[in-house]
């Protein structure tokens, strides 16, 4: 009997090993060199946020290992090009096609949604953009909004180029502009942490896309196996239990 169960425990043992020489892999993750929350940031000297969770998670099905290597988003898209980064997430291919390496994309898990973010006390009913003619309207420097390019282009509205989401909430607040189109997640994430932006006023919604993990093609073998762990959260609700921690 004795014989038996040792026997047992080391088919088990062999089992568990050659499973974690399978899986047990180590991906190099871009992240963002500024705080984006609810997405990457720092509390302290360690880094938080939505993509750490949810790299843990994929972690407890894979046993894969994901490491974060923060870098500024141009440099990154370089780095990916250098298969020096393996993952970059947060991506709809669209935002992509102009890369060299288009790499591979992995199952949704999300979506961004950019929406116009009115200062307090001036919000107006909008149902397409061209309610916004004659307005100036703060953006992230080089991001593109469907439906509103013509508009700018026309000079109908004005577009006003900003560094970041942070500079544009500063600029509400402070009265300098009216509206600003910013990213859903990160507006309603700083307006519940900051009484400064609670009064700001949510508007028309721009534009809704799927996000998905980019996967450099060298790492396509364990594409599959992100997907089923992907699929698994999604499943079990766990990432919406993520994201209720940043809303």
């Amino acid at each position: 009997m004795a014989r038996f169960l040792k026997t047992i425990v080391f088919l088990l043992a062999g089992i568990l090993t050659s499973r974690s020489l399978v899986y047990a892999e180590e991906f190099r993750v871009l992240g963002h060199l500024k705080d984006l929350p609810p997405y990457f940031f720092t509390q302290g000297d360690a880094l938080t946020g939505f993509y750490k969770d949810f790299f843990e998670a994929i972690s407890e099905i894979t046993g894969d290992r994901f490491i974060f290597h923060q870098h500024p988003i141009t440099r990154g898209l370089v780095l990916f090009e250098q298969n020096q980064v393996d993952i970059e997430p947060g991506v709809n291919p669209v935002w992509r096609i102009g890369q060299k390496t288009h790499g591979l994309y992995s199952i949704p898990y999300a979506k961004s949604i950019d929406i116009v973010l009115f200062g307090s006390g001036k919000s107006f009913p909008v149902a397409k953009p061209f309610d916004l003619r004659g307005k100036r309207i703060g953006v992230v420097r080089g991001y593109q909004y469907p439906g509103f390019t013509e508009l700018f282009l026309s000079g109908e509205i004005e577009r006003y180029d900003l560094t970041g989401e942070s500079q544009l909430l500063e600029m509400l607040v402070l009265g300098r502009l009216d509206q600003v189109i910013i990213n859903k997640d990160m507006a309603l994430y700083r307006m519940q942490q900051d009484p400064a932006y609670q009064k700001l006023e949510v508007g028309y919604q721009v534009s809704s896309v799927n996000v998905m993990l980019r996967i450099h093609p060298n790492k396509k073998e364990a594409l599959p196996r992100l997907n089923a762990a992907i699929k698994q959260l999604i499943d079990h609700g766990r990432i919406e239990q993520i994201w209720n921690k940043y809303r």
